[in-house]
């Protein structure tokens, strides 16, 4: 069994090259010569921001501001089967050895219940102080460490000669919730499209180059808005910490080792700390989010009718009982 990569992406940051691989599980028989490799990808490989961010269908801006709308996502993915090594795949590592039977049960594993499962491409996770790797992405790395734990599961020894190293998009968080759209009221879904529109702000630089999205983070932090994050089977609202993200490379975790995003031996794009300062939401839509967030909210409306039950009972003399009379004027009496 070997790991294997082909060079997807690359591009220059602070004048040093940056690549970005795509994985996959590799088979060799070593008495027939058959080659054979599974992997997971998305179908739309155009731009990782259509795995991000989605489009929103609604009749009228208006309607999609006031929470109704739809989300169209483009992160479809598949499970696919090569029974052969494609060239593409340029670098090969050998991991371990097993026979036919347990072959035979990890592609069972992958027939009914990976593939059927998981269908959809999701390139950031979240990590937490502590708790580590709290949300896991969805890629085809992540497909390579689960098949490598289907193949644990069943005795196999594996284990690299070198240090192996894949990337992560890491959200950096104190906390998340899980979030039901469906359920919850329209403000939720109003908080939802925000957060969207927060990048929108800033897609153009995002597209040229993806680490600018934690300045796209890093302005809704300071604008109050909430961050959320989507997969397959939940909606996550994620409670954003400094550094808020990073694109690191880490060693893969070939088990029984698991992945640690706070690990100290890794490489990242951006610096493990965020500056605050000197930063904030471009003018004027910045700004009119955040007024639109902090407007948001049930405790305002509720206001504004005291204020307007107060100012009526106070324009009608206080329930009808009319003013009360002015002081009287000229000399006093001895």
């Amino acid at each position: 069994v070997y790991y294997t990569e082909f060079l997807l992406a690359q591009w220059v940051l602070d004048k040093s090259p940056w690549n970005a691989y795509h994985s996959a599980i590799a088979f060799t028989n070593n008495r027939t010569d058959e080659k054979v490799v599974f992997d997971f990808s998305p179908e739309d490989v155009s731009s990782v921001m259509n795995m991000v961010v989605p489009g929103v269908a609604s009749e009228s801006p208006l309607q999609a501001v006031m929470g109704d709308y739809r989300l169209v996502w483009k992160n479809q993915a598949k499970t696919q089967f090569y029974n052969r090594w494609p060239s593409k795949y340029s670098n090969f590592a050998r991991l371990g050895q097993l026979n036919g039977t347990v072959f035979d049960r990890f592609v069972d594993w992958v027939e009914t219940s990976y593939a059927p499962s998981f269908s959809e491409f999701q390139p950031l996770e979240v990590a937490v102080e502590g708790s580590g790797n709290v949300v896991r992405s969805r890629m085809c790395h992540d497909f390579v460490t689960d098949a490598l734990w289907a193949l644990y599961n069943h005795s196999v020894k594996l284990e690299a000669k070198d240090a192996i190293f894949r990337d992560h998009i890491i959200l950096y968080a104190s906390s998340f919730d899980v979030v039901d759209l469906q359920a919850n009221s329209t403000r939720d879904h109003r908080r939802q499209l925000r957060f969207f529109r927060v990048l929108e702000l800033y897609m153009e630089d995002i597209k040229e180059q993806f680490t600018h999205a934690r300045t796209a983070l890093l302005a809704g932090f300071k604008l109050g808005i909430p961050v959320f994050l989507h997969n397959e089977h939940q909606e996550f609202r994620v409670h954003l910490v400094p550094p808020f993200l990073n694109y690191c490379y880490l060693p893969l975790a070939i088990p029984p080792k698991v992945h640690n995003p706070f690990a100290a031996m890794k490489l990242c794009a951006l610096g493990l700390q965020a500056n605050l300062t000197n930063s904030t939401g471009p003018i004027p839509w910045g700004p009119m989010l955040a007024i639109e967030e902090r407007f948001d909210r049930l405790e305002v409306p509720l206001a504004l009718l005291l204020v307007a039950l107060a100012a009526t009972w106070g324009s009608a003399g206080g329930g009808g009982q009319g003013a009360p009379p002015p002081p009287r004027s000229g000399p006093r009496r001895r």
